[in-house]
């Protein structure tokens, strides 16, 4: 018995995880070991002895190389499965009333139904470019799904098939639709409108029956009682306006939000009301007299969408600040937190029976949620809306990681994430970019309060502030010596600063658009920059003359970077990476199989891989040699920032949710890691070295052991090096 008890939680375990990586698994087979690991190690110690056999055999030389999550997923553990659309937002959602179908759209995501016992597109219709759904409605026998779009018209469905049965044009309205609804006897149709009007139209022909007029502003949403008797709508105006259904006539308005009503939805039994608002409140309605019963307070921006439950016990919110939140709809009470999707909710309802929810984001997904689950530790908390984490970098010796966040705040970890050790707080504002110098003491940041900060990194007191560009600083970087520091900023310009005296020494102008990055060669006497403008400018750092542009090709360009040995440039920009040789600006590779931007791109210290992370959710690792894709790691949020270990097989991203996800390259075959030697004048004779990233032991080397490997001499290290066939040289 407990044998077949083990089993069952193993397969229960292995069926959520499927589930919940169903969405990567369709696009990406190949990955179902790399996805379900990284779920499954966290299900406890039963499972993770049950992969281990795997494991090993997954991590052997011979075999394919993967990514491996060395954190766990941040979202809600009542995600029962995520299904990705056609990456764009998904802004309606229903679920016929059988249960056995979802439907979803947006004004610019086709519509797409879906088998609900599996997750899986059943068939997809695109409408015209620039039409966009405004609402879809499926028949009380499911047969058909009721769309209207935005260029006025209805369209009939068959559910099955997607055969388009009907076209009815609903003239009348002067300006573009916001919702629709379906009358319970299905004979009518009610639309509402940015021209201030709802209107209520014949399902079979069309024919306009009555128009509703009196809101004051734009109507947002519309809404028929169960029993058919009213029509409710609410918009821009902060009014809910409750009508009789066989006169037109405005029989009540409904006070009290403060900002623009977005969603209202009717109990099963028609007695109650919830509105959703703006101003970050839902209300209950009394609707026979106009009373506000509660309001519930929760969200920490603006609320989007809300629906009561079957049985009229619970209602469902969401909006703004990521989250679903449950409510009690009895005493108003929150329940439970459901965190996941990544962009701002757009719909949310309850499946028939009630057990499931149903959400819709702008980040492109549904997801499917346990209604009933009772997570005592994510439930009942007002919670505040997620920092963004920005930036992420190492330290030299990989023993420390530091992040940068969207309220101002420098935050410094060990490096396996398992405590915070500073909080270093100063800006104001968004933090833009974070470095920590070569010999580790101090940490270097920008800001989009125009400002360079200097800080200690032991005692995470500041140093210096420095005001010399003209707007936001977007970028800075250590030299390899840290004898500089660069920076870039909105107003065009990179400045380059001596460390020691804080001196500004240069200023290289020639970019038309913000610099959004920089870095510095790895002999030093070259600085890459990435502008707005859609170049790539190198730079001669002595002299500060431009010496290379390199065309993005009309690409905003957001990253850039050396390889260690100097002799490529990589940059990313908007749905694109470039390889160029940083020598002569030859292009050599353009890699354009990706969607959005391309937020940071990295070579790993032995210059045999880049990484790149873009808002596509995806985490790239490419051939600098063929410009191929050899693996990818598909994350639940749109990536903000990487950081590739100074020397081993890791890596850290960081997503605009405040996730941190650390990582191994497993399989991957790693050269030495590339070091520059120092090169330094004694008297007569040319002294060279090299400091072991690993140990950060500096050891001498003999000038014919320049362009050579060797192993790192410091005792209990071993780190087998490559050097560099030049030298940077170090002035006193």
């Amino acid at each position: 018995m407990a044998v077949l008890e083990e089993m069952t939680a193993i397969l229960q375990a292995f069926s959520r995880a499927l589930r919940r990586e169903s969405h990567v698994l369709t696009q990406h087979p190949d990955l179902l070991w790399q996805q379900m690991y990284n779920r499954l190690q966290w299900e406890g110690e039963e499972i993770k002895q049950f992969l281990t056999p795997e494991l090993r055999k997954r991590s052997t030389p011979s075999a394919r190389p993967w990514l491996r999550l060395d954190t766990p997923y941040t979202e809600s553990k009542a995600i029962l499965q995520v299904m990705e659309g056609s990456g764009f937002p998904i802004s309606t959602c229903v679920i016929s009333p059988d249960g056995r179908w979802f439907a979803s759209a947006g004004s610019d995501e086709p519509i797409i139904i879906w088998d609900a016992s599996t997750g899986l597109k059943v068939w997809t219709r695109e409408l015209k470019v620039g039409t966009g759904v405004v609402s879809c409605k499926f028949s009380s026998d499911c047969r058909k799904l009721i769309s209207t779009s935005d260029d006025k018209l209805l369209r009939l469905w068959n559910t099955a098939t997607g055969e388009l049965l009907r076209t009815i044009a609903l003239s009348g309205h002067t300006l573009w639709l916001t919702s629709s609804a379906l009358s319970p006897d299905e004979q009518h149709i009610i639309t509402s409108s940015e021209d201030k009007t709802v209107r209520i139209w014949n399902f079979e022909n069309g024919q306009l029956v009555r128009t509703l007029t009196g809101h004051m502003d734009g109507v947002f949403t519309c809404i028929v009682s169960p029993d058919g008797r009213w029509i409710a709508s609410a918009g821009r105006d902060n009014t809910i306006r409750l009508w009789d259904f066989e006169t037109g006539q405005c029989i009540r308005i409904l006070t009290g939000h403060t900002n623009s009503v977005n969603a209202c939805s009717f109990s099963p039994n028609g007695r109650w009301m919830v509105t959703a608002s703006q101003d970050k409140t839902l209300k209950i309605w009394d609707p026979m007299t106009g009373d506000c019963l509660q309001t519930l307070e929760g969200h920490t921006e603006g609320i989007y969408t809300c629906a009561f439950s079957p049985d009229g016990r619970f209602i469902v919110s969401a909006g703004w600040d990521l989250t679903l939140r449950l409510w009690d709809a009895g005493n108003g009470m929150l329940i439970m937190v459901y965190e996941g999707h990544t962009e701002t909710i757009y719909t949310c309802l309850f499946s028939p029976d009630g057990r499931r929810l149903v959400s819709g984001s702008k980040d492109g997904t549904l997801r499917i949620w346990d209604a009933i689950l009772r997570e005592r530790e994510e439930s009942a908390k007002q919670m505040s809306l997620p920092k963004m984490v920005s930036r992420c970098a190492y330290s030299p010796d990989g023993s420390l990681l530091v992040t940068a966040n969207s309220v101002g705040d420098i935050e410094v970890w060990d490096a396996n994430l398992n405590s915070k050790l500073l909080t270093l707080s100063g800006h104001d504002q968004w933090i833009f970019d974070c470095v920590i110098s070569p010999d580790g003491s101090q940490i270097l940041t920008a800001g989009w309060d125009g400002t360079l900060r200097i800080w200690d990194t032991d005692k995470g007191q500041p140093l210096d502030t420095l005001r010399d560009h003209k707007g936001s600083v977007n970028t800075c970087v250590f030299s390899p010596s840290g004898q500089w520091m660069v920076s870039g900023g909105s107003d065009h310009t990179i400045i380059l600063w001596e460390v020691s005296s804080r001196q500004h020494l240069l200023t290289l102008k020639g970019h038309t658009g913000e610099v959004k990055a920089c870095d510095i060669s790895p002999d030093e006497t070259r600085i890459v920059s990435a502008s707005w403008d859609h170049s790539v400018k190198v730079w001669d750092i002595t002299s500060g003359n431009s010496v290379l542009s390199l065309d993005g090709e009309t690409i905003y360009l957001e990253s850039c970077t050396f390889s260690p040995d100097g002799n490529m440039i990589i940059a990313g920009g908007a749905a694109r990476l470039n390889l160029w040789d940083a020598n002569t600006g030859q292009l050599l590779h353009k890699m354009d199989d990706i969607q959005g931007i391309v937020n940071a791109c990295r070579f790993m210290p032995d210059g045999s891989f880049i990484v790149a992370i873009c808002e596509d959710k995806i985490l790239r690792v490419i051939d600098p040699i063929n410009g191929k894709t050899e693996g990818w790691l598909p994350l639940p949020g749109v990536l903000w920032d990487l950081a590739v270990h100074p020397w081993a097989s890791k890596f850290v991203c960081v997503d605009e949710v405040g996730s941190i996800y650390q990582g191994t390259f497993v399989g991957y075959k790693f050269k030495p890691i590339i070091v520059t030697a120092t090169l330094k004048k004694r008297w007569l004779k040319n002294e060279y070295t090299i400091r072991c990233p690993a140990c950060q032991q500096c050891f001498q080397i003999l000038e014919n052991q320049l362009s050579s490997e060797l192993t790192c001499p410091t005792l209990g290290c071993g780190l087998l090096l490559m050097i560099n066939p030049f030298a940077r040289r170090k002035t006193d």
